[in-house]
């Protein structure tokens, strides 16, 4: 399964979903837009209003699963 990456400002998180205010992502041919993501696990240090980093695949059945979640920052130093 492929690994898409972008970064984005959470706008909802519960248990199992986050909703993320996502910059383009050309592969997909997607604009910047606002969606909801299914949780592979649930997130740590990161809240509503953070910007985040983050890789994701798409699931038939799940849709937009987060596979990898950190805030935006810490893995470009």
């Amino acid at each position: 399964m492929k690994n898409y990456e972008t970064t984005g400002v959470i706008t909802a998180l519960d248990g199992t979903t986050i909703t993320l205010a996502h910059e383009p992502i050309p592969a997909l041919n997607w604009g910047a837009m606002t969606m909801d993501f299914t949780l592979a696990s649930p997130p740590s240090g990161v809240a509503v209003g953070d910007k985040v980093m983050f890789q994701f695949t798409l699931d038939d059945e799940k849709g937009a699963v987060i596979t990898h979640l950190m805030p935006a920052g810490e893995g470009m130093k």
